[in-house]
């Protein structure tokens, strides 16, 4: 996708490569959760320097320098924490904030705005309105960033993990279910039927070939 890139553990790469579950027990245990945290700045060397101070808090970082390919990101993928500059070309922070809280996948995944505004409580107030968790100034501080986003992303691998569990004890109880089912079912019954079948066709033939 144009305008965006990803800093995996490993350093740059164009897509995160996913990680299953191969040990013992990989049936009965979800797979590990990653997080993603989506960066939205319109200046890549402000991108860089964020990804550089959030390296290692999260599996995936998302770089996007717009907000339609940020839109665009959301829509398809979900994602611990969005990191958003308010103060961006063709559409603010704010105004992406309010679209993004407009769809229902992403309605409810925390914002924090970055900003020069030095504290105006008169856009502190707004992105707050807007739905955003907290703000970070500028120059931003690299400690004071990775402790906010750090409480974020355990909190959706925390939540992640539990849907995940939840999911799959679902399926195993199903699955379960029917092989119980499967288990009770009377034996011999397709043998009893083939025979039958077979001793009808007789009667059958027998009957069409009795002499007039």
């Amino acid at each position: 996708m144009r305008g965006i890139d990803e800093l995996g553990q490993g350093g740059w790469q164009a897509e995160a490569i996913p990680r299953g579950d191969a040990g013992d027990g990989a049936g009965t245990r979800a797979a590990p959760v990653e997080a993603a945290l989506l960066v939205v700045d319109d200046k890549p060397k402000n991108l860089l320097v964020l990804a550089h101070m959030l390296e290692g808090l999260s599996e995936r970082i998302v770089q996007t320098t717009s907000a339609t390919e940020a839109l665009r990101y959301l829509l398809h993928h979900d994602v611990a924490l969005v990191l958003l500059d308010v103060q961006m070309p063709d559409m603010d922070g704010y105004e992406l904030a309010a679209l993004i809280r407009q769809r229902e996948r992403s309605r409810h995944t925390p914002i924090i705005f970055i900003t020069a505004y030095d504290r105006d409580e008169t856009e502190v107030t707004r992105g707050y309105a807007l739905g955003a968790v907290d703000y970070v100034f500028k120059p931003v501080n690299a400690t004071v960033l990775r402790a906010k986003v750090s409480v974020f992303v355990d909190l959706f691998k925390k939540t992640e993990a539990v849907r995940q569990q939840a999911e799959l004890e679902r399926r195993l109880y199903w699955e379960n279910l029917r092989a119980r089912a499967e288990s009770c079912r009377p034996k011999g019954r397709s043998g009893r039927s083939r025979a039958s079948s077979r001793s009808s066709s007789a009667r059958f033939r027998s009957r069409s070939i009795r002499p007039t």
